[in-house]
């Protein structure tokens, strides 16, 4: 146990010394490591400031949308409007979703693995790409992309 400890203590010593020779918008991008001394597997933690994008204003017009979830297999927005469902002159534009507040059905957590939630959602998209508040991707380096922030959530159906 006290050699584990101690090949800890180098460990943040050394690692804390080389990020304090790196500029300050260098250490905001890089992806911290830290060693798990148990099993010396090495996990990522999550930097959050990556997806603080500015996305703009919302449009000020309120809108209500069918949409439906996709299931692609990334991390990138899931959503589009149903009524683009099998469109192939516009193609379906992909879209993440933001709840207007926490009272709200969070609607990326309704997929279950088997049936595709759709619903009708009444909101406004922000006027640049980006991504949902608290946005926490679970793996790969997703794109940013429109946002529609809701206020309004009604699940029409999941098949």
């Amino acid at each position: 146990m006290l050699r584990l400890t101690a090949l800890y203590l180098l460990t943040l010593t050394v690692s804390c010394g080389h990020q304090a020779d790196k500029p300050a918008t260098d250490n905001k991008k890089a992806k911290i490591q830290k060693a798990d001394n148990l099993n010396n597997d090495v996990r990522f933690e999550f930097d959050s400031t990556r997806f603080k994008v500015n996305k703009g204003d919302l449009t000020g017009k309120i809108i209500t949308i069918n949409v439906s979830y996709a299931a692609i297999g990334c991390t990138c927005p899931q959503w589009f409007e149903t009524n683009h469902m099998n469109d192939t002159l516009y193609k379906r534009q992909y879209f993440y979703l933001e709840r207007g507040n926490e009272s709200i059905a969070n609607a990326d957590t309704l997929f279950d693995g088997t049936n595709l939630p759709q619903l009708t959602l009444t909101g406004q998209f922000y006027d640049k790409e980006g991504y949902p508040k608290n946005y926490k991707p679970t793996k790969g380096d997703p794109k940013p992309a429109r946002v529609f922030k809701y206020t309004k959530l009604k699940i029409i159906d999941t098949h």
